[in-house]
C-alpha cells in the first residue's frame, strides 16, 4: 500500500482499518496488534520496523501471542513482512500494511456498467459519442522486497514440508546475502 500524502494515506489506511477489523471480528488480539501497526506505518517510508518484543512490552501481550497474532495477519493478506539488510550489515523487518484484504473485502466498483469483451466506452470531449478502447490488462508487479518475502517463505515451506516427511532439510537461507536462498 502506497500514499502521496497525509491525507491519502488517512483514506487508504481507514480502508485497510475497516477491512481488519470485519476479517478479524471474533480475535480481540489480533486487532490490538493491527491497530498498533497502523500508528507505527510511517507517512514518507509507508512502513512500520517494530521488534516482536517491543510490541509486546507496548502491548502487555506474551512474545508468542504477538508472533502467532503477525502470522495470523500476514496469512490473511493484511500485511506483508519482510527483513531487509541494512547498510550497516543489520537485518531490519519491516511490516507493510497490504491491499490484499481490503480489496477483497471492497471490491472496487464504478459508477458505469461493465465492460464486456475487454472494451470501454470513453465519452469524447463531453459530447455523447464514445471512443472505443481495448482495455489494458491489468498487472501485478511486487517490489523485490515482496519478491524475496516470498521466496524466502517458499522455501521455509520446502524445508519444513521435507522435515515433516522425514528428510534431511537441504535449504540453507543466507539472510546477508540480499535475501537470496540457495539449495545445498
Amino acid at each position: 500500500m502506497r500514499w502521496s500524502k497525509a491525507s491519502d494515506r488517512a483514506r487508504k489506511l481507514d480502508l485497510w482499518r475497516t477491512a481488519v477489523g470485519r476479517h478479524f471480528a471474533g480475535s480481540a488480539r489480533v486487532l490490538r496488534v493491527a491497530w498498533t501497526l497502523e500508528w507505527l506505518f510511517n507517512l514518507h517510508r509507508g512502513y512500520a520496523f517494530p521488534t516482536d518484543a517491543r510490541l509486546a512490552q507496548k502491548l502487555g501481550i506474551p512474545i508468542l501471542k504477538v508472533q502467532q497474532a503477525l502470522l495470523d495477519l500476514e496469512r490473511a493478506g493484511a500485511i506483508v513482512r519482510a527483513s531487509v539488510v541494512q547498510t550497516d550489515g543489520r537485518k531490519q523487518r519491516r511490516i507493510w500494511p497490504s491491499t490484499e484484504l481490503p480489496s477483497t473485502i471492497f471490491p472496487a466498483v464504478g459508477n458505469m456498467d461493465t465492460p464486456h469483451d475487454g472494451v470501454k466506452h470513453i465519452p469524447h470531449r463531453g459530447e455523447t459519442e464514445s471512443l472505443i478502447e481495448r482495455a489494458a490488462v491489468p498487472t501485478r508487479r511486487l517490489s523485490t522486497t515482496q519478491q524475496d518475502a516470498k521466496r524466502t517463505a517458499e522455501l521455509r515451506e520446502q524445508a519444513e514440508a521435507r522435515r515433516l516427511g522425514g528428510g534431511p532439510d537441504t535449504t540453507t537461507t543466507n539472510a546477508f546475502a540480499g535475501g537470496k536462498s540457495w539449495p545445498r
